[in-house]
């Protein structure tokens, strides 16, 4: 059988827990007989063109598919939030992977800066794919569900202004950055709303401008 792992990074550079989890996964795969292979990530520091931000390399016997990803606008996007959990880029290489190894069954082990679309990719393939979460990055962008000063979160409220707030507290200095983190949780719902509201006007001040520059980059 035809196995394809995805992790999000992967040896030599990278060691911890999910990198472990997936490399012991494949070896045991190998040793069962199966055939497979891993797609994943790696943060490049380099000014690379979209074709060249994937190569190839082999690690302990098994033939890795990289992605060189950066913060940085790439393929037809330009959101570098956007890019980190939905890369277009990496999701159409996915694609072209499914179609030259042909995996009996994907697992994804990590999607951080590979994104969502590679399974949105397999199951327009038809390939059974299954997922096992290493952290919470699927609900949470930090992937430790912890606000700021270490208190546990319950994950995004109704219009995920919570996050919003954990966000922009943690770019602010300590001091102001607890006052924002005060802020109850339906509030910053509200200003979400609002800043996402078609009816704010286009030119509705330099603060409002600010705010939707902000919310969409």
């Amino acid at each position: 059988m035809k196995v394809l792992l995805t992790v999000h990074q992967f040896f030599p550079e990278f060691s911890a827990g999910t990198e472990v989890l997936t490399l012991s996964v494949a070896r045991v795969l190998k040793a069962l007989g199966h055939e497979v292979r891993v797609f994943t990530g790696y943060p490049a520091t380099e000014a690379l063109a979209d074709s060249e931000r994937f190569d190839q390399y082999h690690y302990d016997s098994i033939l890795v598919d990289r992605f060189r990803h950066a913060y940085v606008p790439m393929g037809d996007q330009t959101s570098k939030i956007e890019i980190g959990y939905d890369n277009h880029l990496a999701a159409d290489f996915f694609g072209h992977l499914l179609e030259e190894f042909k995996p009996d069954v994907v697992h994804f082990f990590h999607l951080n800066r590979l994104g969502t679309g590679l399974i949105e990719k397999a199951v327009a393939a038809g390939v059974p794919a299954y997922y096992t979460p290493t952290d919470f990055w699927s609900i949470c962008p930090t992937g430790q569900l912890l606000r700021c000063g270490g208190r546990t979160c319950a994950g995004p409220s109704t219009d995920a202004g919570n996050c919003v707030v954990h966000f922009a507290a943690s770019q602010l200095p300590e001091r102001i950055g607890r006052l924002a983190t005060a802020v109850p949780d339906v509030i910053s719902d509200l200003l979400v709303r609002i800043v996402r509201s078609p009816r704010l006007p286009a030119g509705g001040g330099p603060g409002a401008r600010g705010a939707r520059t902000a919310w969409s980059s």
